[in-house]
């Protein structure tokens, strides 16, 4: 629903130049093409901008320098706007200047001024904000918050994205299109409903710092580049896939030469235990499907490739439904999530259906009620430098049209978002498994309880967790699966190069 009974929301944009960086130009132009806005007015807002003084020439030469070793930041390269000349009433203002230069001439907006913090040079939150975040290698913060005259603000939605280890520029990339996400999906909600998100009544906090914290943080990520570096020398990272029986030890599943194993999905079929995976190829970067099968000692045997595209593929979800074994791979590089179903075991496979097209998705995960209805988990990615959030859909059938659920995203906390694994019941409870990818890609699983299901809403809660230390040496863990003998992980952990 938009606002108003059907009509568009009215949103006026407030830049402090008609030069803009690259993030405002799309966030700008999303808005133009969504059918729920309607882009009203893009004005300058008046007066000069910018701190000066020896913490903005620290600040400009660390941008120097870290754009050289990094490159510039996609979402801080320039780009222009055409000036909107309509001042007259709207329902949003979004401001993409500094607190203090709000500059909208028009009538005060009816679901007021929104602006993202910390808001500072150009992106949501400048070199020393970002600094703080590199050099705690913590996930990096930037809130959605409501003007209140000269109180504080309010908060009405916040979101999180990584903090690249080394630079502050990558940190600045990721964090400016994550805000740019925020304001797109907070702006969706309040055409939908017709007010403004309910948000927090706390404000939200900016970290200060000065040229001390950036020079500090200069030598410390000095170090910590150069330690990297040695250690890409002379080692590189890969995924491997562990097999146990309940209760016992994890057997390692040998990576085949030059490849390596992951996304393990165990199923049971005609008395035999099948092992999807992902199968990627280290010289090209892709990805294939193989599977291999689990002894009566649980020995692995040899994986054997059973579906190759001519785009990379990974976290084979196979099921089994009506007689027949199914899967739905990864295909997000191919722009759709698709159905196979199983002409032999462990292949070859037959492309049954499309289930939804025009959409990047990573790891779809199916999920029957008890009442028959599917339910189909995505990570779904909506912008530039997504790593993607939560979608979910629905069906009466598994043949039958998917309906987007009205509250997608239904997460966006990257540590509980893009899913691991088959949804379980346990002790009464229904599970989702995701990963924690808040700091690092696929760091961890978290089990999370699912506590509503139904076509109008979702909720969930973190129950538990498996990290990274059922073998020792593990930097990270992804996928994890079980039938009624057998459990299956992953693991990634450095290697020596060959």
């Amino acid at each position: 629903m938009a606002a108003d009974g059907g009509r568009p929301l009215r949103v006026a944009l407030v830049v402090p130049d008609l030069a803009v960086p690259e993030w405002v130009a799309w966030t700008a132009g999303r808005i133009a093409a969504d059918e729920t806005c309607d882009l009203a007015a893009v004005v300058r807002a008046p007066g000069g901008g910018g701190s000066g003084g020896a913490a903005a020439r620290v600040r400009a030469a660390y941008d120097r320098i870290d754009a050289r070793v990094f490159g510039t930041a996609a979402a801080l390269r320039p780009a222009r706007l055409e000036s909107v000349a309509d001042s007259g009433a709207v329902d949003v203002v979004v401001s993409f200047v500094p607190a203090g230069r709000r500059g909208w001439p028009g009538p005060p907006p009816r679901l007021g001024t929104w602006t993202l913090a910390p808001l500072d040079d150009g992106g949501p939150g400048g070199p020393p904000e970002r600094a703080r975040d590199v050099g705690l290698r913590a996930p990096t913060e930037t809130t959605l918050v409501a003007l209140n005259g000269d109180g504080p603000a309010r908060v009405l939605d916040r979101c999180t994205s990584l903090a690249d280890p080394l630079s502050v520029m990558r940190t600045r990339d990721a964090a400016a299109w994550a805000g740019a996400r925020l304001v797109l999906r907070a702006l969706r909600r309040a055409a939908r409903d017709g007010v403004a998100p309910a948000g927090e009544k706390r404000p939200a906090g900016v970290r200060p710092s000065g040229p001390a914290a950036v020079t500090l943080h200069a030598v410390r990520t000095g170090a910590r580049g150069v330690a990297a570096r040695g250690r890409g020398a002379w080692s590189r990272e890969e995924w491997f896939i562990a097999v146990r029986e309940r209760s016992g030890p994890p057997r390692i599943v040998p990576n085949p030469p030059g490849r390596y194993l992951a996304d393990p999905f165990v199923i049971e079929a005609d008395g035999r235990h099948l092992v999807f995976c992902e199968d990627l190829d280290l010289a090209t970067g892709r990805g294939a499907i193989s599977a291999f099968e689990l002894g009566p000692d649980g020995a692995p045997g040899p994986p054997q490739r059973v579906l190759e595209r001519d785009h990379h593929l990974s976290y084979p979800f196979v099921f089994a439904h009506d007689g027949a074994v199914h899967m739905i791979p990864e295909t997000g590089e191919a722009g759709r999530i698709e159905l196979h179903t199983a002409v032999g075991l462990p292949g070859p496979w037959r492309l049954e259906r499309v289930l939804i097209d025009g959409i990047t998705a990573h790891d779809a995960t199916l999920h029957r009620a008890d009442d028959g209805a599917w339910w189909l988990f995505a990570s779904v990615v909506e912008g530039p430098a997504d790593p993607g959030v939560l979608h979910l859909f629905s069906a009466p059938e598994l043949d039958a049209g998917w309906t987007p659920h009205p509250a997608n995203p239904i997460v966006t906390d990257p540590g509980r978002s893009r899913p691991a694994g088959r949804l379980y019941h346990r002790d009464g409870a229904l599970y989702r498994p995701a990963q924690d990818g808040s700091r690092r890609y696929g760091e961890a699983i978290v089990l999370n309880r699912v506590d509503e299901l139904t076509p109008t809403a979702y909720r969930e809660t973190p129950a538990a967790r498996i990290d990274p230390d059922w073998l020792p040496g593990l930097v990270g863990t992804h996928t994890y699966t079980f039938d009624s003998r057998y459990e299956c992980l992953d693991g990634g952990r450095r290697v020596r190069r060959s």
